[in-house]
């Protein structure tokens, strides 16, 4: 029983788990206080690294600053001394010299200034004048930076070869464009050409240069310099013999010494006097030194002529009359009478300043006036002598005006005036230039005076785009001056003409002035008032405008067209616009804004019906055209036009300089009748292709803007209008509806016209009622009147459809065509059976 007990709770107590071993949790307890403990002591040594190194770096930014203060501190005291000294305050080899002398004499500055002095003036140091090249990138690139384009396994060029001028940023991409058939870019040259202008693009209009900036010359061996003689500088084997024993003795001469010395070799010389008289300003012994000198070339001199040439000079008396005053010591006054030129006064001014003579303010305030009036004076003088030189450089022709821009010595003219004449050359033959001028004085109507004035003296513009803001200012009523045209191009004077803006009196001046550039001589009568004059034209009818008489005092001169004299037609009236100040406004308003423009449109409407007609006769089948040149010969344009040498940008500007479609159509044909002999197909080519560039600028003229001139945009765009159609039915198709806008802008303009409130105004002064009969017929009756009228009449037509027409292949298949019936022929002609 007992032991049956003892197992029953033996197993109980196993079955309940009594006997289970309890965990060792003292273990665990030991270790997390060790894990803590060290959680702690690491946070604690983290603490105090970081106070340390915060600590470190507080002593070392506080060593830092130290140090900045202790170097601008320096730089400042540098800076003192080298303005004390006289450099340039942006002269940094002068500050960096002047910072490490601080340095190696423990930021002493009576030390350094002492031993500065010395070397100053022993020559040691020199404060210098250096160039340095600008440093160009990205927009500073500047237009005229010189390139070369070599593309791959083709010759370098750094010029275009049929102008001769040099590439460069401005104009790499304007080699030719040769296409083929697919209108793919043959020419290399071109594609690598437009590749670089892209990647100098944008680019500076300023031209490359460098500039003079101040810096430091150190001479170790310089020596201290010598006291000058004056009295050895007299005679040129004097200063030869003078020079020599300053070299032999190793001595060393300043720069104000040696110029002085120089000045005075020029002097005995005759030339640069100018230097020499200003030496003799500032130094008595230095006068009396330079007239000893021209003493002793009148002595040489070996007749009276000589002699007299010599005491004549304007360097004796100028050098002489010093000397005098030097003499007169405290009793010297301002010779106010002797002094005729601005040179004469300046000189005056500097040797009272440089010699410290007692004049008193009202005596200097009547100097400042005499050589601000002077100053004045010889201005207007020498801008009278410039314009007559631009009048002539704007009237010479291009290649005359070539050799000039390429000039470098400036002994027949002014660097300027070689800088006018490169921009001319590149306006006329840089399509690009070109374009950018016309937009550039199209955005000048308008401006205010205050804005003409800016860009006229302002920074950043070329040469001719000061010379057009100054054109423009100069239109104002109150500023006109008629000489200020003498250097303007005739295009920028038609534009201000052109401008309704424009005062009609200052329009009828600059008409007139434009005339007699036309007509190449004095032709009207300059005392003559305004006159509206109707005549009769070339076809019998009654044409109006505004007019003056001519020197002969019979005839006038058409203002609008000055190469037409005119005699006043039977039974009209000549009205005297300028007897009648309200008469003459609105006479004028009218020419300029409604019939000038009328003219112009007309021409040019009548120019285009005829070109466009001629071309499309040449390729239309139903009048025995060839339509085949559309396609197969129609497409080399680009590549004749450079086998010719034809420019566009030439023929542009020749519209532009001369106003005439004909001029421009005569260049085509001369440069067409060159090619050599070809075949008949060929020859059709070469037909289309001079007719296709004619109705171009004729059609460009149609659709612009009266007076503003043609660009080369307006062109290639027109020239592509026209182009558009490799089929004679698309071809004709859009030529006559480029045709039928021109026809529709003429006719919005004669409606215009006869709707006019001011045209009405004036029937009073007309009693014939013809004044305006001229301009008041419809584009049709105009163009039938000049002969035109059956251009007029295809233009307005419709296009027959061919493409639907029978195409019989043989003379049977004609044959079974019934009569009368219109069929295509193999050759591609349109015939009737």
């Amino acid at each position: 029983m007992a032991w049956g007990s003892t197992k029953a709770r033996v197993r109980g107590k196993i079955q309940s788990g009594g006997f289970a071993k309890k965990p060792d949790y003292d273990f665990l307890k030991t270790g997390a206080n060790i894990i803590a403990q060290g959680m702690l002591d690491a946070k604690e040594r983290k603490l105090e690294a970081d106070k340390l190194a915060k600590e470190k770096a507080e002593a070392n930014a506080e060593k830092q600053a130290a140090k900045e203060k202790e170097a601008a501190d320096r730089r400042r005291k540098a800076e003192s001394l080298a303005k004390e000294f006289g450099a340039d305050p942006n002269n940094s080899e002068a500050i960096n010299y002047f910072t490490e002398q601080l340095f190696f004499f423990d930021d002493n500055t009576s030390s350094v200034h002492a031993k500065a002095e010395t070397d100053i003036k022993r020559g040691k140091v020199k404060f210098v004048k250096k160039e340095e090249e600008l440093f160009l990138q990205g927009p500073d690139v500047p237009r005229d930076f010189p390139l070369t384009v070599s593309p791959d396994g083709q010759k370098p060029v750094s010029e275009f070869a049929n102008t001769g001028n040099k590439i460069t940023a401005g104009n790499v991409g304007n080699f030719s464009s040769v296409l083929d058939e697919d209108g793919n870019e043959t020419n290399s040259y071109k594609t690598e050409g437009d590749q670089m202008a892209a990647i100098f693009a944008p680019i500076s209009e300023q031209p490359a240069k460098s500039v003079l900036v101040e810096g430091l010359e150190i001479n170790p061996d310089a020596k201290e310099p010598i006291e000058l003689d004056y009295q050895r500088l007299t005679t040129l084997d004097a200063i030869d013999l003078y020079e020599g024993e300053i070299k032999s003795n190793g001595q060393t001469l300043t720069d104000a010494q040696q110029k002085v010395i120089d000045n005075r070799k020029n002097l005995l010389d005759g030339r640069r006097v100018d230097a020499a008289i200003a030496d003799a300003v500032k130094d008595e012994n230095n006068a009396k030194s330079a007239l000893m000198a021209l003493e002793a070339k009148i002595n040489q001199a070996g007749t009276k002529e000589e002699k007299a040439a010599i005491t004549d000079s304007y360097e004796y008396k100028a050098i002489k009359g010093f000397v005098d005053r030097f003499a007169l010591g405290d009793a010297y006054e301002v010779p106010i009478t002797q002094l005729k030129t601005a040179e004469d006064v300046q000189l005056e001014k500097a040797f009272i300043v440089m010699n410290k003579k007692n004049v008193g303010p009202e005596v200097m305030a009547t100097l400042e006036e005499m050589e601000q009036g002077y100053i004045a004076k010889e201005a207007e003088t020498k801008s009278d002598e410039l314009r007559e030189t631009r009048r002539g450089l704007i009237t010479q022709k291009t290649d005359e005006l070539k050799s000039i821009a390429n000039l470098t010595t400036f002994d027949t003219y002014t660097e300027e005036e070689v800088n006018l004449a490169k921009e001319i050359v590149e306006s006329r033959t840089n399509s690009d230039a070109a374009d950018k001028l016309k937009e550039f004085k199209r955005d000048l109507v308008g401006k205010s005076k205050e804005e003409l004035i800016q860009i006229s003296k302002g920074e950043g513009f070329t040469l001719l785009e000061k010379v057009a803001a100054r054109a423009y200012l100069a239109a104002f009523p109150e500023n006109f001056d008629i000489t200020e045209y003498d250097d303007v191009e005739t295009s920028t004077i038609q534009t201000i003409i052109a401008a309704k803006s424009t005062d009609p009196k200052v329009v009828t001046q600059l008409e007139a002035l434009v005339a007699n550039r036309e007509l190449g001589q004095d032709v009207l009568d300059p005392k003559s008032d305004d006159y509206l004059v109707t005549y009769k034209d070339a076809n019998g009818d009654l044409q109006t405008t505004t007019a003056k008489l001519a020197k002969d005092g019979s005839t006038y001169v058409d203002l609008t067209n000055p190469t037409n004299k005119i005699k006043p037609a039977a039974n009209t009236n000549v009205v005297n616009l300028s007897q009648n100040d309200q008469l003459y406004d609105n006479v004028i308003k009218i020419n300029q804004s409604l019939i000038k423009p009328l003219k112009e449109q007309r021409i040019a409407m009548q120019t285009a019906l005829v070109s466009a007609k001629k071309l499309d006769d040449l390729v239309n089948p139903d009048v025995g055209g060839d339509p085949a040149i559309l396609t197969t010969l129609g497409g080399t344009l680009p590549q004749v036009m450079q086998r010719l040498g034809l420019e566009t940008a030439a023929l542009v500007t020749l519209f532009d300089q001369t106003g005439s479609r004909q001029a421009v159509f005569d260049a085509i044909d001369q440069a067409f009748s060159t090619i050599p002999n070809v075949d008949e197909a060929a020859q059709k080519a070469i037909l289309f292709n001079a007719e296709k560039l004619k109705l171009a600028f004729a059609f460009a003229a149609a659709q612009g803007q009266t007076g503003v001139g043609l660009s080369n945009k307006d062109f290639a765009n027109a020239l592509t209008i026209v182009s558009s159609g490799r089929e004679y039915e698309t071809f004709t198709k859009n030529i006559r509806s480029q045709m039928t806008q021109v026809i529709i802008k003429t006719e919005g303009m004669i409606q215009d016209f006869r709707e006019d409130e001011a045209v009405k105004l004036l029937a009073p002064f007309d009693p014939t009622g013809k004044l305006f009969d001229g301009y008041t017929q419809s584009a049709e009756q105009y163009a039938q009147t000049r002969g035109v009228g059956d251009a007029f009449a295809w233009a307005k037509g419709s296009v027959q459809n061919t493409a639907t027409l029978p195409q019989p292949k043989s003379k049977e298949e004609r044959d079974a065509l019934p009569p009368g019936t219109k069929y295509r022929a193999p050759d591609g002609e349109v015939r009737t059976r």
